[in-house]
């Protein structure tokens, strides 16, 4: 039962990457990709009010990986990521990225990601479903976050 479980998430997790992938290289050059994880996260709300992400503990890394060709990678701090959202002519702020969230076993969500209010604890976004349905509201998350905009990534890398 483990082992499915476990094959079930590494599919859906290889399905997010090669989507992801695939949906920031059109028509651009050198996009970056950022994935940010909390062990734990919920989601409070429904579709009439609106939804909230609560991620609880996120880890202090946010990886971060380019497409072909340059194929670079890296860390960066989640304070600095965070930090930057409103930095910018074309901020996250201004224009709130995609992402993939994967909560729980639920299948991968492509949501609009709107950055209510952090601090060392937690991340809380608005967020709102472009794709999908959510069917877990709680369980470990994982975020495939759109690229920053160019004065946000001198400020984080």
């Amino acid at each position: 039962m483990i082992r499915g479980e476990l094959v079930r998430n590494l599919i859906r997790i290889s399905t997010i990457l090669i989507l992801a992938l695939f949906v920031s290289s059109c028509g651009k050059k050198d996009t970056v990709l950022n994935m940010i994880q909390a062990p734990h996260g919920q989601v409070i709300g429904n579709q009439q009010t609106g939804y909230k992400l609560i991620l609880e503990e996120p880890h202090d890394t946010v990886i971060w990986f380019s497409d072909r060709p340059e194929r670079k990678a890296g860390y960066k701090d989640i304070k600095d990521f965070l930090k930057a959202w409103d930095k910018g002519k074309d901020s996250f702020e201004k224009d709130p990225p995609n992402a993939v969230l994967i909560i729980g076993n639920s299948d991968p969500v492509v949501v609009e990601l709107i950055l209510v209010s952090w601090d060392e604890n937690r991340a809380t976004f608005e967020i709102k479903i472009i794709e999908g349905e959510i069917s877990d509201k709680s369980g470990p998350v994982t975020l495939f976050v759109d690229k920053l905009a160019k004065a946000q990534q001198e400020l984080v890398m």
